[in-house]
């Protein structure tokens, strides 16, 4: 990864957006260096937490999305990114759950939550 890329997901990614939605923990431009990261082991958790920011079970797109997008798709035809498949199993997820989800905030239904699109 060169560091003008690394210097973009510093300059172009508002942080915070991109947190957890299970824990108060929010991430910083470290975690999109990791997925070009040569060890697989640190890609592949770099891509899971990416994932669960982006949306969380799969139910939703989660504001995080929006802002590290144009990243993962950079990512998904990068050859030197080793979790390619799994980051385009996110992009599939992400559209899946776009498709189904409302543009607006949690609506209550019987059996849980709508699921939700920023």
């Amino acid at each position: 990864m060169d560091a003008e890329l690394s210097a973009r997901f510093a300059a172009e990614v508002d942080w915070s957006k991109v947190v957890d939605p299970y824990t108060p923990w929010q991430h910083g431009p470290d975690l999109l260096e990791r997925i070009w990261s040569p060890d697989p082991r640190t890609a592949d958790d770099a891509h899971a937490d990416l994932h669960v920011a982006c949306c969380g079970d799969g139910s939703s797109v989660l504001p995080a999305a929006v802002e590290v997008l144009p990243f993962l798709v950079r990512a998904a035809g990068d050859p030197d990114v080793r979790v390619r498949p799994q980051i385009l199993d996110t992009l599939a997820v992400l559209g899946r759950a776009g498709n189904a989800a409302r543009p607006t905030g949690p609506v209550p239904k019987r059996g849980g939550w709508r699921p939700t699109a920023p």
